[in-house]
């Protein structure tokens, strides 16, 4: 989708908030797709299945050599930095997807996000723990 920037760039680590974890971004891409099932989000619009989503898919290689399990998530910002869309996905917590990858290993990942008219920016946020998170 042109027009909506990704971050961080491609080959960066990941953070959750302020803190930087062992996760690399491989690489991101966006699209508009059919939603594949009903979202509800306490934060942000939630589409029915079949209605356009935004779709971040990509991959990321987890470094950290004792944390395997992941929990990602994606935000959406209009050109002045107000937050307007957000990941529908609910793993263990709204908001979030979760995988479990070992030291080194590299694996795909989607996030399913509402989709603005206004929405210029998505950042891309992951990090590492040492068992699932509650």
């Amino acid at each position: 989708i042109s027009g909506i920037a990704i971050k961080p760039e491609t080959g960066s680590y990941l953070k959750m908030g302020e803190e930087l974890s062992s996760i690399i971004l491989k690489d991101a891409r966006l699209g508009v797709e059919p939603c594949d099932k009903n979202y509800s989000s306490p934060w942000f619009p939630a589409p029915e299945k079949g209605e356009p989503c935004l779709v971040v898919r990509g991959h990321i290689q987890n470094l950290d050599e004792e944390k395997f399990e992941i929990s990602m998530s994606a935000f959406g910002y209009d050109e002045t930095g107000e937050l307007v869309a957000g990941t529908l996905d609910t793993a263990h917590i709204a908001g979030a997807i979760g995988l479990r990858l070992e030291h080194g290993e590299t694996g795909a990942f989607a996030l399913h996000l509402n989709l603005p008219d206004n929405i210029t920016t998505i950042e891309i946020s992951a990090a590492n723990y040492l068992v699932t998170p509650p």
